[in-house]
C-alpha cells in the first residue's frame, strides 16, 4: 500500500464532483420545496376552480 502525505491528500481531487453534483441536487430540491409550499394553496385554489367549472353537475 502506497504512503500518502498529507499535503497529497488534501490536494486529491477525486470524487470532488461528485460532491459538487450532491450539493446541487440538495439546492434544487429545497428551492422547489420551498417554492411548492410558497405556492401550494394558490396553486391547489385554481386547480379547484378550474375544476368546478368544467364540472358539468355545477352547470
Amino acid at each position: 500500500m502506497k504512503k500518502i502525505s498529507f499535503k497529497d491528500w488534501c490536494s486529491d481531487e477525486v470524487g470532488a464532483t461528485l460532491v459538487e453534483y450532491g450539493i446541487a441536487v440538495i439546492v434544487a430540491v429545497i428551492v422547489g420545496t420551498a417554492g411548492l409550499l410558497v405556492m401550494g394553496q394558490q396553486i391547489d385554489n385554481n386547480m379547484n376552480a378550474a375544476a368546478t367549472r368544467m364540472d358539468p353537475a355545477n352547470n
